[in-house]
């Protein structure tokens, strides 16, 4: 969610976390690792949860949530991954990059002074 992110974070922030987004994780996005009684291993963000369940995004852009019985976890930890891919920005130039911080810190607005050339 990038919404207000310019106002929330200075610029260096901003590209600190695009380039390195695992840097520093949000709880709000921090992504679990569980591993089941049975073997399986499940990556993805904790969505819900209750007194008998977890509910797990594995996937961003899915649909569909994984659901774990509590009783079948063996074990549960924090990833230290970020859910945005590492490399995401490496086939930007300078300028698009730079062009992109300046959206993000002027939320979209065409007039804001990030925009303007010096």
């Amino acid at each position: 969610d990038i919404t207000g992110v310019g106002n929330r974070f200075n610029a260096q922030y901003i590209l600190e976390a695009i380039v390195v987004p695992s840097k520093v994780i949000s709880d709000q996005y921090q992504s679990s690792l569980v591993l089941t009684v049975g073997g399986e291993a499940i990556a993805g963000r904790v969505i819900g949860e209750d007194d008998k369940t977890i509910t797990i995004r594995t996937d961003p852009f899915a649909r569909e949530m994984t659901v774990i019985k509590k009783s079948d976890i063996e074990e549960r930890q924090k990833s230290s991954v970020s859910e945005m891919p590492q490399g995401l920005i490496n086939t930007l130039t300078k300028e698009e990059i730079l062009d992109m911080v300046a959206y993000l810190r002027a939320q979209g607005k065409a007039d804001d002074k990030a925009f303007q050339k010096k």
